[in-house]
């Protein structure tokens, strides 16, 4: 799997910790200057283990300072933001996961997701951020738009819609359903994702199940992580469960081949069309301007070719 390049500068990492300490105090943090060591895409550095002292959790953050020799112009209201991004502290490999080395989570985040950010704001010479949280926690902030402006790797329902504006879909996957084996050693066959609904479904804590045709409410979603819905499964709690199937053979980019488990069955659910997956902004100007350049910077990596190259370095064809 393709991993972006690290270079910790000790120069840059003063400068952009020093971008993000002038944010503490509410107002947006000047980009750093002077940062052109970096890159655009995979290449880009990467500030590591610098914390943002205005951060809203402690979990891991990743620091991208501007890229240089943009070809694109940057929108009048970005001059002087570092774009802060969120995402969910359960990850969702291969999109976005925390980097192991000898089975142990780092403080490095790499995925297509982060090489798709790298490469669309190092066009316009954006500095950014990924923090890990909760996904609500995300959903929530974003939504207030002063601390976290975007979130990426979310699916289309009417309510986030109407809550983020939503930028051009950069990747879609394909559904598909999951048994435990030591209860349903025949399988399950469904002729059509409504006949899952005879049997108990869980789901992950905020996520949206509205592709399946699952209204909220009408699954369990007590679950933080999708490996503790299979959990759940093996323990006889639930009957089946719900997720594209790119992501579970992620997973064994974190040393968890869920696929692997014999006791698991899947199968793709029938008729179902893939699923679209988009970057969400906040309603408000700096949230329409980072819109109006992930969109632009989304259609020239695919006009070149590149975002197709980017997915196949993490994500397989599906089965």
């Amino acid at each position: 799997m393709g991993s972006t390049k690290r270079t910790v500068l000790a120069g840059v990492a003063v400068a952009m910790a020093a971008v993000l300490t002038a944010s503490c105090g509410g107002g947006q943090p000047e980009a750093p200057a002077g940062t052109g060591a970096a890159t655009s895409g995979p290449t880009a550095t990467v500030v590591e283990p610098v914390r943002d002292p205005g951060a809203i959790g402690t979990g891991p953050m990743a620091v991208y300072p501007a890229a240089p020799d943009p070809i694109f112009p940057m929108p009048e209201v970005l001059r002087g933001v570092v774009v802060r991004a969120g995402n969910d502290v359960a990850e969702w490999p291969p999109y976005f996961y925390q980097e192991r080395v000898g089975g142990q989570p780092t403080e490095h985040i790499m995925g297509y997701t982060v090489d798709v950010l790298a490469e669309v704001f190092g066009l316009f010479g954006i500095p950014f951020t990924i923090e890990l949280l909760p996904w609500n926690r995300v959903l929530a902030e974003v939504a207030i738009g002063t601390r976290l402006h975007m979130f990426s790797d979310a699916s289309y329902s009417e309510e986030r819609n109407a809550g983020y504006l939503l930028s051009r879909p950069y990747y879609s996957t394909h559904g598909y359903y999951y048994w435990s084996r030591k209860y349903f050693p025949d399988g399950i066959a469904v002729a059509t994702a409504t006949d899952l609904k005879r049997f108990r479904v869980a789901g992950v804590l905020g996520y949206n199940y509205s592709h399946y045709g699952f209204a909220p409410g009408e699954l369990d979603q007590k679950a933080k992580s999708f490996p503790a819905v299979l959990q759940q499964l093996q323990r006889g709690y639930y009957d089946v469960t719900l997720e594209n199937y790119e992501t579970l053979v992620g997973y064994s980019a974190i040393g968890e081949n869920l696929l692997a488990d014999p006791d698991i069955g899947y199968a793709p659910v029938p008729g179902m069309e893939p699923v679209s997956f988009y970057m969400m902004f906040a309603r408000n100007d700096i949230g329409a301007a980072l819109k109006e350049v992930v969109d632009r910077g989304l259609a020239e990596l695919e006009a070149r070719g590149e975002l197709e190259n980017l997915l196949r370095r993490y994500v397989p064809l599906p089965k």
